[in-house]
């Protein structure tokens, strides 16, 4: 009797040292996806206007700026407001309003583009989005360049049949993580051009970010901020 107690003893002393060693099976600080590389989120806390089916932040500037620039980010999932506050800083610095549709259709944007500049004022829309959120940028963006000015998708790029046969006069900014395997694939891109091998007639900026996969490219939002004001 007393061994068995002992050996279960030793038993429950060696499952704790496992997880001090190896970590809890039962949490996602191991496995498949390596947490301690994901970017958080942090949600400034921004106040929303609203507006019929979507929300807009203006800065203390915005009234006053030329032209009146609306950035409208579509979010890859429910968490629309972490999704906007990655654009915070930068709507700040340049003075830009930031616009989100958090239940958003491919109808939904379409008349947030006509009631941000027949009822607004908005002079220019960029369209941008991670991840599932750019390809719809990108295929909304592309479709819709009588009122989009500028295209930023981010974890995702926009591609030849988005164009739907017309020609592009919209300026694209693509951004994508070096080590994106999701975006990128095996075979997507051509690392000697630095092109995609099926976007041929896609005219964009392309940049590659050093050291992040599939993650919304915090460090590099000065520069998307400059390119944006340079491009519309």
């Amino acid at each position: 009797m007393k061994q068995a107690i002992i050996l279960i003893v030793l038993i429950i002393i060696a499952g704790i040292a496992a997880i001090f060693i190896f970590g809890n099976p039962f949490t996602n600080e191991i496995g498949l996806l390596d947490i301690s590389e994901q970017q958080p989120v942090v949600i400034k806390n921004i106040e929303l206007t609203d507006r019929d089916f979507y929300k807009i932040y203006y800065t203390d500037g915005y009234e006053k700026s030329e032209p009146k620039i609306m950035v409208l980010v579509i979010q890859p999932d429910d968490n629309y407001l972490g999704s906007i506050s990655q654009w915070g800083e930068q709507a700040n610095k340049h003075d830009f309003a930031l616009a989100v549709i958090p239940d958003w259709t491919f109808e939904k944007i379409t008349e947030f583009n006509i009631d941000a500049h027949q009822n607004l004022g908005v002079n220019k829309i960029v369209y941008t989005g991670f991840s599932h959120g750019g390809y719809t940028s990108c295929g909304q963006g592309l479709s819709n360049q009588t009122y989009v000015d500028a295209i930023i998708p981010m974890g995702a790029y926009c591609r030849d049949d988005d164009l739907d046969g017309q020609p592009q006069t919209t300026p694209i900014l693509t951004i994508i993580g070096a080590q994106d395997n999701w975006a990128l694939g095996d075979d997507l891109i051509r690392p000697d051009q630095r092109q995609f091998s099926f976007v041929t007639q896609i005219d964009t900026e392309y940049v590659l970010i050093p050291g992040i996969g599939h993650q919304f490219p915090t460090s590099y939002m000065d520069e998307v901020g400059d390119w944006l004001m340079e491009n519309i």
